[in-house]
């Protein structure tokens, strides 16, 4: 499954991928069982693997956003 993610606040995707996209690197190893990849692209989140990894970084993802949205230090 292939799915590209935008946050609300595309201002905020550098934060959320980290720097060096070690936020993404955490999220692909912890989903690795689904053969997640991320990668920044544009304004959003290319994520590709199983349907469940994907519905599950998503979710990560968007529970995420707002954290950061009031904490930028969190990421």
């Amino acid at each position: 499954m292939n799915q590209l993610w935008t946050p609300k606040d595309t201002s905020l995707l550098p934060v959320i991928c980290g720097p060096n996209h070690t936020n993404l690197v955490f999220l692909e190893h912890e989903l690795a069982d689904g053969d997640l990849k991320a990668e920044s692209q544009g304004g959003g989140i290319r994520l590709a693997g199983s349907a469940e990894a994907v519905a599950t970084a998503e979710l990560a993802l968007s529970v995420f956003e707002p954290v950061l949205a009031q904490h930028e230090n969190a990421g």
